[in-house]
């Protein structure tokens, strides 16, 4: 119960301080970052692995072997669960930065991709997307089942949301090209 109502408050605190664009940006900014921090560290602590927690605690008995250890997650599933969080909000920031770029439906594709690859939005979009990618191979490098059902299941029902929004219909082929483009590296 003390852990529901604490869930609650955060989720409460959130909404209520995450009210404008900018707040929302830094939120977003904020779980990839910790997410590519976290990769980082469960990275690093591979390369140099000397069978101790953070190189200093030793491990006792009762704690799964090396290989399940990532960074900070004792357990490879709680890692994976933060990737599939993470990484739908980096497409979804990705999608939000492109939908920016005011592209008229009327031009032809040619003159919709000029005016995308000539837009100062366009780097960070790129960023965030192989921070995804990047996130999404660390899930899959996990081999937990529920994670990548989880991430499956997220993506799903992010590519729904984006196509039911009218808002985002312009940049509805580059949210399916992206989707096409994570199925391919994920096959």
């Amino acid at each position: 119960l003390l852990k529901l109502l604490a869930y609650a408050a955060v989720f409460f605190i959130t909404i209520n301080y995450c009210k404008t664009s900018e707040r929302i940006d830094r939120l977003m900014r904020t779980v990839v970052y910790t997410g590519i921090g976290l990769l980082s560290l469960a990275i690093l602590q591979k390369l140099t692995w000397n069978g101790r927690l953070y190189w200093f605690y030793p491990l006792g008995e009762n704690v799964p072997p090396s290989h399940d250890i990532w960074g900070p997650y004792i357990n490879r599933n709680h890692f994976a669960g933060y990737m599939e969080m993470a990484v739908p909000i980096a497409l979804s920031y990705v999608i939000y930065t492109l939908s920016a770029i005011n592209i008229s439906t009327e031009t032809s594709f040619k003159n919709r991709i000029l005016k995308i690859t000539r837009s100062r939005k366009l780097f960070p979009a790129v960023i965030f997307f192989m921070l995804a990618m990047i996130m999404t191979a660390a899930l899959f490098a996990t081999f937990s089942r529920g994670g990548i059902l989880g991430c499956t299941a997220s993506l799903i029902i992010f590519t729904v949301l984006v196509y039911k929004r009218r808002s985002l219909k312009k940049v509805l082929w580059i949210g399916g090209a992206l989707i096409g483009v994570i199925l391919l590296l994920i096959s």
